[in-house]
Parts: C-alpha cells; structure tokens; sequence
C-alpha cells in the first residue's frame, strides 16, 4: 500500500486516514469508458449489448432522500496472470456497462415504478440479464413483478466486503467503469467506519452510484462461470507503476536534512 507506507513512513500523507479508496488517481483511471445514457436514461443507438455476454444489474433504492441508481456490469473476461513464480490466478476483467440514477424531487419522491419499467426494458435493448438484485430497501414488491416477468431476482446488502472485492479491481486495473462524476465524487468520499466494519460516505454525503456499481460487479463475478482454459495475460502496468512509486521513495532516502532543522 503505497500511500499507506508514505503517510507512516515518510511522513507524506496522501490521503485522509480513514479514506476506504487511498488513491483517487486510481479510482479516476479506472473510469475509461462513457456513460451510453442519455439525460432522459435512453441508450446511445450506437451502444450494442454483446449477445454471447451475460449482464448483471444491481439497484439501490431510495425515494424522499438519497437518489435511486441502477448499474449493470458483465464479465469481459477471464485472464490467468502469474502471482507469483510458477503460481497462476485465474480473474475477472469486469465492465460496468451503464449506470442510471433517479432523484427526488421537490414535486414528489422517486417513482420506483418508473424505476421497473426501465430495469424490465433491457431485455428489450438487447442485454441478456442474468440477475437483477436489490438493496434491502422496499425490494420485497418490485423483485415479484420482475420475477412475474420472467427475470432472476436476488437481494444484496453491499457491504465492506463486496467494497474490498471492487477495490482490488481497481488497483489491479482490472474494471472498467464509465466516466461519471458524480460517481467518482462518491467513491473518493468512501471512509472506513465502525471500527473498521463499514464502508460509508461522509455526512450530507451519498454513495447511492458507488452502491450500485459495486453491487453490479459482485453479481457479475459471482454469477458468471469460470472460463477454466482462459488466454495467459500479462499484467505490466501495475507492475511498471511499482517500480516508479520505489523510485521515488529512493529519492526520498537520498534528501539530506538541512543543518538547520
């Protein structure tokens, strides 16, 4: 953990002490796609669902205050990259696909209906959908008209857990998610919580995208079988980023500290 070493270490903090993402760069960089939405929440025509791919999709309810998000996701890949000398890990290379959001507004609360509507019309876009899950909010009557529909259901509580899995996405540059700023705002805001127990947002803050894309990607990874003969991929990026980050703990080491202090 480099910003962790730096703040102890070499007395640089990098970040605040009980942020959940310490690298915000990393966070930033991982948002290399657009978001296909228009503001109306209708598909760019030019954005295809790939018919050989499964999707996933989580929601996170809200009306009256926090705003209401839907994400979907799908494994691109499974790639087998060396750990360790001669120990291979098979992972995930995970989009998120899209990512839509509701607000309250000063007229009425988020109309969860409308909400439905659009979570039942991706299979008319194209996008084969493996399961949609829900927060444990007001799940209970939306999940039995999806499921009258024909849709896999499933209830998911994003917890600290599900919030470590993404993060190692991140940092081994492994997710793809669209470039919003909304959802960078929350996910750089993330802090540590309880002792350690919880990932939360600030006060007067929300993480309602962050919930749904991280609940999107666990369903994909969850959900999505292992390709048990997957093309050999070799990471170099992270690897070559390590190597500058220890040259410039070197320069660090080779300051002298001034007579005067």
């Amino acid at each position: 953990d480099m910003g962790d070493a730096m703040q102890r270490f070499a007395c640089v903090p990098t970040f605040a002490s009980d942020a959940f993402f310490k690298d915000r760069d990393r966070v930033r960089a991982a948002m290399t796609i657009r978001n296909p939405l228009d503001s109306s929440k209708r598909f760019d025509e030019t954005f295809v669902p790939d018919p050989d791919k499964k999707y996933f999709v989580h929601a996170d309810l809200a009306q009256k205050h926090d705003k209401c998000a839907v994400a979907i996701a799908h494994v691109d890949k499974w790639v087998n990259i060396q750990v360790i000398k001669d120990y291979n890990q098979v992972v995930p290379i995970v989009v998120v696909d899209a990512v839509a959001w509701w607000e309250p507004k000063v007229e009425g609360p988020v109309n969860l209906s409308e909400v439905k509507q659009w979570i039942q019309n991706l299979r008319r876009q194209g996008f084969n959908i493996g399961i949609v899950s829900f927060d444990r909010w007001q799940s209970f009557d939306i999940q039995q008209e999806l499921q009258a529909v024909g849709m896999r259901t499933d209830t998911v509580s994003v917890a600290k857990k599900h919030y470590e899995d993404l993060a190692m996405l991140v940092y081994e540059e492994r997710v793809a998610m669209p470039h919003i700023p909304l959802l960078l705002e929350e996910m750089s805001e993330l802090r540590i919580t309880d002792n350690g127990k919880r990932v939360d947002h600030p006060r007067k803050k929300s993480k309602d995208l962050a919930d749904a894309v991280c609940g999107a990607v666990f369903n994909a990874i969850s959900h999505t079988p292992k390709d048990l003969n997957p093309e050999i991929e070799i990471y170099t990026k992270p690897i070559s980023r390590l190597a500058e980050q220890r040259e410039d703990m070197l320069k660090l080491d080779s300051k002298k500290i001034p007579d005067d202090v």
